[in-house]
C-alpha cells in the first residue's frame, strides 16, 4: 500500500512537472517570436530544401508553427487539470 501511494505522489509530481515545462516552453517561443517580429533578435536559419530548391524563410514559419502549437495546448492544460483532480 506504502508503494502504490508513494507511486500516486510521484507520478503527480511528474504530472505537475511536465505541466511547468509546457508552459515555460509556450512562453519562450512566444517571447522569441515577439522579439524577433519586432527586431530585437533574428529569426533562426533552417536550411530546408525541397524539390531541390531552398525554401525562402523556413526558419520563421517553423518557428512560427512551434509558438502556435504550444500557444493551442494551452488551452487543453485546464481540462488536464480536472483530470488530474479525479
Amino acid at each position: 500500500m506504502a508503494v502504490a501511494h508513494a507511486f500516486r505522489l510521484f507520478l503527480g509530481l511528474g504530472h505537475r512537472v511536465s505541466l511547468g515545462l509546457m508552459v515555460a516552453l509556450a512562453v519562450r517561443v512566444s517571447v522569441q517570436r515577439l522579439g524577433a517580429a519586432v527586431g530585437l533578435w533574428n529569426w533562426p536559419e533552417l536550411g530546408l530544401v525541397l524539390d531541390g530548391a531552398a525554401v525562402p524563410a523556413a526558419g520563421m514559419w517553423a518557428e512560427i508553427g512551434l509558438a502556435v502549437l504550444t500557444v493551442g495546448l494551452m488551452f487543453f492544460l485546464p481540462a488536464n487539470a480536472r483530470m488530474l483532480a479525479l
